[in-house]
């Protein structure tokens, strides 16, 4: 008698709306299997394949009633489990593999599933968006392998399947290039529907600028694809220690970067993430960008950061149709002008007055108010000593 295909693919259907996290979602849908007359499953995997410029694919699978989901990055292309594998297979084109795993199979990768007691597997393309694919496969344990009105169910879902496996690959682009694109904090805002032009808040925060110094003249000297590569480098550097430390990145602009270090709790904590976050990049800068730079270019190369402490406007800023999720005030302006000292003052650091009154630190050292452009009244500066 052939199992109906009509409640599991209501089940999917129902699912698919539902946002919950992919182990989740796969878990339910092989109960959802069970449930429905396909017994003796050994394994069921899938995996979403995203536009996002870590992960190059994310694996989700099920093996005696554990669901594990796997980001894994581009280098996945080139390991032994994936090349000569059926799921490499399908990325080149083929729709449908089955493969009965009572004798040698033809595909190297399945034998540890023959060897754990799989008898069958079936492997169904999805075309996840153009010109990139991905797939939905089955392995079962049964004697004599998959039967008759199992194989003609799973061809019957496969759409259904296929339709939710794109909408979850969508959702995880979206996320994905969000936050990449925006940082963690503003993509979580937008997402929850903040993105009404002019709209925002007022929040307290540890205020990040940096750039590197003589820009001008390495644009000058370098082809593009190795300024590309020093940027790369340096932003490498100093993102990640801003990350690590809490804070958040709003805007690259040419070779500098604005970020915020909101106050969560008190100002001391938002302060005192932030110079940890520049010693850390300051280190990681000397060693990964400037060390190399004398070596491949034959010259130094450096970068100034400034720090302050203040309110600002956190929102939607733009025009109607190209809004940028930022902040704003004056503020941020004194953190952009403050940095422009840091190669008058040959330091790499610089911090305000009213940043260094939230840290308790022995090793501070005053530099005296500078005049800044366009602020009206000198600012007290400071740096830390081993840079004074």
């Amino acid at each position: 008698m052939a199992i109906d295909a009509e409640p599991v693919i209501r089940w999917i259907l129902d699912a698919a709306r539902e946002e919950d996290d992919d182990p989740s979602f796969l878990g339910g849908f092989v109960q959802c299997l069970h449930a429905n007359g396909v017994r003796s499953l050994f394994r069921v995997s899938t995996s979403l394949r995203p536009i996002d410029p870590q992960i190059w694919v994310r694996n989700v699978r099920w093996e005696a009633g554990e669901v594990s989901s796997e980001d894994r990055e581009r280098e996945v292309k080139t390991a032994p489990q994936y090349l000569g594998s059926p799921i490499e297979a399908i990325h080149q084109g083929a729709d449908r593999i089955r493969e009965r795993l009572e004798t040698p199979s033809r595909f190297h990768t399945l034998a540890s599933f023959a060897s754990r007691g799989a008898t069958d597997y079936l492997i169904l393309a999805v075309e996840s968006r153009e010109a990139m694919r991905t797939f939905m496969s089955y392995a079962t344990s049964a004697p004599g392998g998959f039967s008759a009105d199992e194989l003609a169910l799973l061809d019957a879902i496969h759409p259904a399947i296929s339709m939710a496996i794109r909408l979850r690959t969508s959702r995880m682009t979206t996320s994905a290039l969000l936050k990449t694109y925006l940082g963690h904090n503003a993509a979580k805002r937008v997402l929850s529907g903040q993105v009404e032009r002019g709209k925002g808040e007022t929040l307290s925060a540890a205020i990040w600028f940096c750039d590197l110094r003589d820009f001008t003249v390495l644009t000058n000297e370098l082809p593009a694809a190795r300024l590309l590569q020093l940027l790369d480098r340096y932003f490498g550097a100093v993102a990640t220690a801003v990350g690590d430390a809490g804070g958040e990145i709003l805007k690259f602009i040419g070779d500098a970067m604005l970020a915020i270090f909101p106050v969560e709790t008190e100002p001391a904590d938002a302060c005192r993430r932030a110079v940890a976050a520049a010693l850390v990049a300051l280190e990681r800068f000397e060693r990964d960008v400037a060390a190399p730079a004398k070596v491949e270019l034959g010259r130094s190369v450096g970068f100034g950061t400034s720090l302050h402490i203040g309110e600002v406007f956190y929102g939607n800023i733009g025009a109607r149709d190209r809004l940028d999720f930022t902040v704003i005030g004056p503020a941020v302006n004194i953190a952009a002008r403050v940095q422009g000292q840091c190669n008058v003052l040959g330091t790499p650091l610089l911090m305000t007055a009213s940043f260094t009154a939230h840290l308790d630190r022995d090793d501070l050292r005053g530099l005296g108010p500078h005049p800044l452009k366009g602020i009206p009244k000198p600012v007290e500066l400071a740096t830390l000593a081993r840079f004074a």
